[in-house]
């Protein structure tokens, strides 16, 4: 179950990353590294007690246009970086740590999603604190920017809602126990080479960069996708040059197994050009006539020399009786 389950998070990942990410959930590895260009190469580390179950972090995955690393994934294709790995790590402070040393030792940037709200079990901050020996003190901007974009944009969203009609939820009071909570969202490490990005204006929380490589982003997805934009935007895209990847995908009505020996053959022959080969079973619709089956497999080429992407992508056509599919997975006609 676990081996099949593997092969559609990295059917789903396919479309959307490197070709040699790997996913790891509670210690399930899947997919081997190959050599790269360390610095443009990127890991996400997911970080809550949701993500502890296998599966449950399979269904996550699979809801893509919500899913931060999904987004995560798309940038680094955008812009020509290496989405390598993907961990995903229960509230557990031991675990948080260990992973995080791991990933930014080994890849060039390392992103973090999750963890890092004001209730008892957002302990990201401190686990990134004690994994690189760094002090956990309050920091003084991101509280001034708290109690001034927070509150601004929170009544900003609240007369919105007012003016169109919705209706507007009617917070408590503050009390002690409640402000001292969401003071404890700026409780940041501190210490040598750490770095507080405000990526999105009109946002107070800032990605925390610790470790020269490791970024700290909250788990919300509008949040996450917000701060990323304008990181990549704004911060990161300017310092690093790269050649946007290219991905061609073709579909066939053939079985995987009828054409193995082509695809090794070809891959043989491609992976001196960088470029690589995957192919991905696709299961029949449900209640659909096995002649209306036409896209059995789907294969994907994927690398960064556009010309020869497409060339390949032609002679694999022509070998495995291929037609285009979109970016659905579904033939064109």
């Amino acid at each position: 179950m676990i081996r099949s389950s593997s092969s559609r998070l990295r059917a789903i990942l396919s479309q959307i990353a490197a070709p040699s990410t790997s996913i790891q959930v509670a210690g399930v590895k899947t997919n081997r590294m190959s050599s790269s260009n360390v610095s443009n190469t990127v890991a996400c580390l997911i970080i809550g007690d949701e993500a502890r179950s296998y599966f449950f972090a399979l269904k996550m995955i699979e809801q893509l246009s919500a899913v931060s690393h999904h987004y995560l994934a798309q940038k680094c294709f955008e812009h020509g970086l290496e989405l390598r790995r993907i961990v995903v790590v229960p509230d557990i402070e031991e675990e948080i740590i260990e992973s995080v040393r791991i990933l930014s030792s080994k890849f060039g940037l390392v992103f973090t999603s999750g963890g890092i709200g004001p209730t008892h079990d957002d302990i990201t901050y401190e686990s990134m604190a004690k994994a690189f020996n760094l002090q956990l003190e309050y920091h003084q901007e991101t509280l001034e920017k708290m109690n001034t974009v927070g509150l601004q944009t929170l009544k900003a969203a609240q007369e919105d809602a007012e003016k169109a009609g919705k209706p507007v939820i009617k917070r408590p009071e503050p009390t002690a126990e409640m402000l001292e909570a969401r003071k404890r969202m700026a409780l940041l490490p501190l210490g040598k080479d750490c770095d507080y990005v405000y990526a999105a204006p009109h946002l107070w929380v800032p990605i925390v960069r610790c470790n020269k490589n490791v970024h700290i982003l909250p788990g919300v997805p509008r949040l996450f996708q917000t701060l990323l934009d304008n990181f990549f935007i704004n911060h990161l895209l300017p310092t690093i040059d790269t050649v946007p990847w290219t991905r061609k995908l073709v579909g066939t009505s053939l079985f995987e197994s009828d054409i193995a020996p082509t695809l090794t053959d070809v891959q043989n022959k491609v992976k001196p050009l960088g470029i690589s080969i995957g192919s991905y079973p696709k299961m029949r619709p449900v209640d659909a006539p096995i002649e209306e089956w036409k896209v059995r497999v789907v294969v994907s080429v994927i690398g960064k020399d556009s010309k020869a992407v497409h060339e390949w992508a032609e002679v694999l056509r022509s070998k495995v009786q291929g037609f285009d599919v979109d970016s659905e997975e579904r033939a064109i006609n």
